[in-house]
């Protein structure tokens, strides 16, 4: 069935002291059929992927507080194989996203 995934396993740690709260994530997905087709070899898959996320922040008053977030740490990329496991048909490199700044609420 394309997009099931067999196995899949999240953790997530964090940590609050005072102001400040540092959380990461990490997440694993086993390999994915992406797309079916009648010819084994035209199958597509997603291989095996692991990311890993972190956290911070810093709370200045009780409305308004500084973070700093890293998705993909690792810079995992994602791929692609058609047909038998190792035959690369896509890859993406995405990279890290790292995002910073003030958070206001009211």
């Amino acid at each position: 069935m394309p997009n099931f995934v067999p196995e899949f396993a999240n953790l997530g740690l964090s940590y609050n002291y005072r102001r400040l709260s540092l959380s990461g994530k990490w997440n694993c997905k086993s390999r994915t059929l992406f797309t079916y087709s009648s010819n084994a070899g035209s199958l597509r898959y997603v291989p095996t992927r692991a990311t890993i996320d972190l956290n911070l922040r810093f709370v200045l008053t009780e409305r308004l507080s500084l973070y700093a977030d890293v998705i993909n740490l690792t810079r995992e990329p994602v791929l692609f194989e058609r047909g038998v496991a190792g035959r690369i048909d896509n890859r993406t490199d995405y990279g890290q996203k790292i995002s910073f700044g003030i958070s206001g609420r009211y």
